[in-house]
């Protein structure tokens, strides 16, 4: 799902440029170019990103996922494709991705996973554990 939606979204994204590469063990793969870079010395992340899946997680870093995925009619039709319209957000949640996504962190600084995985009263309740524990441990 996550090489879908980032193909769907390097598609539609105006100002990239995909480009087919093998890597060396002959194993063909994406590598999505900022339009005018330099391929040479362009950034991972920013300027380029190997594989869809890249740009997926990209696009739901920066918002672009739900801006112009999650929200659009177009994009809906995509997540129904894919069976996860009732939960656009779970791509992002396997094993494969945890890495990938491990150190984003909301505004209230909750891990981003533990939102996307957690109900809002689950992600509300492991806040105030931890400020508990904040609290006791300056009362000690």
């Amino acid at each position: 799902p996550l090489q879908y939606v980032g193909n769907y979204i390097a598609n539609h994204v105006g100002g990239w440029d995909a480009k087919q590469r093998t890597n060396s063990l002959g194993f063909d793969h994406y590598v999505i170019y900022r339009t005018g870079c330099d391929k040479k010395s362009a950034l991972e992340g920013k300027d380029k990103f190997t594989g869809y899946d890249e740009m997926a997680v990209w696009a739901f870093k920066t918002g672009y996922y739900t801006k112009h995925v999650v929200e659009t009619e177009e994009g809906t039709e995509i997540l129904e494709k894919l069976g996860i319209e009732s939960d656009p957000y779970s791509i992002f949640n396997n094993a494969a991705n945890q890495t990938q996504l491990s150190g984003l962190h909301t505004q209230a600084g909750e891990p981003l996973q533990q939102q996307i995985q957690a109900p809002a009263s689950t992600t509300a309740s492991s806040k105030n554990a931890r400020e508990e524990r904040q609290d006791n441990h300056l009362e000690e």
